[in-house]
């Protein structure tokens, strides 16, 4: 499995939403469904619904391995990992699932690149002004833990299945994101580029849409220095 392979489809389960068949129709001969499900892409920092045949052109994937991640979610199984290095029988530890689970929470929010920035810290990324590391602990609760969540605000004694300072730890461990963005020094472009980048699996598009975002990329550092 490619070492990029894990993410990309933890960035794909982050855009799909799996809801339960309330109603089925008795008439239908066909093979009854399992589940529903809304496929969404990120375009100009807002979420459009696109059907499963367009979500998998946009993103250069097979039918196949969108029903795998949709079966996944569904038993809320993570993607298969290099367990190397990852103790999980320790007393302490969290199950692959929660992992999973906050991985996923963490990468489904939207994250915007700078390229203004004077520090040239272009791996950092930037949250919505509007979150903060507890309002996305709470987001993370009300998602997958929502009926121990609620004893907990009943029963302040009470302690969550998953602990602040657990997802707090995770989300400084693994990822390089920070809030309160400067919308005018936010690329809308950059980020749409940077998305298709990651799911893309052929090395040409990959080349391609590199090249765009380096040149778009170059037109933008020299309209900023025009300003200056």
């Amino acid at each position: 499995m490619k070492p990029h392979k894990e993410k990309q489809d933890t960035f794909l389960g982050g855009l799909i939403k799996v809801n339960k068949i309330i109603r089925k129709r008795p008439k239908d001969s066909s093979k009854p469904k399992s589940c529903s499900c809304i496929y969404k892409i990120r375009v100009d920092q807002s979420e459009k619904v696109v059907c499963k045949k367009a979500f998998c052109f946009l993103f250069g994937i097979h039918k196949s391995r969108v029903e795998r991640i949709i079966k996944s979610m569904q038993n809320n199984i993570p993607s298969p990992v290099d367990k190397r290095g990852k103790h999980f029988n320790r007393g302490n530890s969290k199950s692959e699932k929660t992992i999973f689970q906050v991985d996923t929470h963490i990468r489904s929010l939207p994250a915007h690149e700078s390229h203004y920035s004077r520090n040239k810290n272009e791996s950092v990324r930037y949250l919505s002004s509007d979150l903060n590391m507890y309002k996305m602990y709470e987001l993370y609760m009300l998602k997958y833990e929502n009926e121990n969540w609620q004893q907990v605000l009943e029963n302040k004694n009470m302690k969550p299945n998953l602990s602040y300072d657990f997802y707090r730890r995770y989300f400084l461990t693994n990822f390089k994101l920070s809030f309160g963005y400067p919308r005018s020094d936010t690329c809308q472009v950059c980020d749409k580029l940077q998305n298709l980048i990651k799911v893309e699996t052929n090395e040409e598009l990959k080349n391609k849409l590199q090249t765009e975002k380096q040149l778009h990329l170059s037109k933008a550092e020299v309209l900023f220095l025009n300003t200056c």
